[in-house]
């Protein structure tokens, strides 16, 4: 009895899960979404804080290494919403890509007219590159996402994971030359 009562009581406080609801992009939808696909290498990150409204960020320096599809400057700073206010407040948006200092990625970008580049769709549109070997696997991550289908009968939950590849030459066969059609 005290162990079902322990059990119900945990239930009930347990924190509730947090994810971003999104809609699940295939290769070609996220192109037509970005200015970009870039084969990148992950450089500093800082914490900026804009003075007008409080907003923290965190800008991440992307050493392009090429091209994909679309046109990037050689480097560009990613901006993402995540940080730490003056108060002490930490937030940010479930989902968004994670990278590291020194990580090799492929990803989908978009540059908006503040002149901030952003990853297109969150976790979705970053493959880490796992390896150096001769053909490196590469992986992408969906966590803290949770996907949606545009259908006839409007928005569905996603029944299956979007598109992924095992290698990073399967990947970048099928990313090269895409159309980027995204904002400038």
């Amino acid at each position: 009895m005290l162990r079902r009562l322990l059990l119900s009581v945990a239930l009930m406080t347990a924190f509730p899960a947090m994810a971003t609801s999104v809609v699940a992009l295939d290769i070609v939808e996220q192109a037509g979404e970005s200015t970009a696909i870039v084969d990148a290498i992950v450089g500093h990150s800082i914490e900026v804080v804009d003075e007008d409204t409080g907003q923290g960020y965190t800008d991440t320096t992307l050493h392009i290494h090429s091209n994909v599809a679309g046109t990037a400057p050689e480097q560009i700073r990613i901006r993402q919403i995540k940080g730490e206010r003056p108060d002490g407040t930490r937030f940010f948006v479930v989902g968004d890509a994670e990278v590291e200092e020194g990580e090799r990625i492929v990803a989908f970008i978009r540059k908006y007219p503040d002149g901030f580049w952003y990853f297109t769709a969150l976790n979705q549109s970053v493959w880490h590159v796992a390896d150096r070997g001769r053909d490196p696997r590469v992986t992408r991550s969906f966590d803290g996402l949770e996907m949606y289908r545009r259908t006839e009968r409007g928005v569905l939950p996603a029944n299956e994971s979007p598109q992924n590849f095992d290698t990073l030459s399967q990947l970048l066969s099928e990313l090269h030359g895409l159309p980027c059609e995204g904002a400038r």
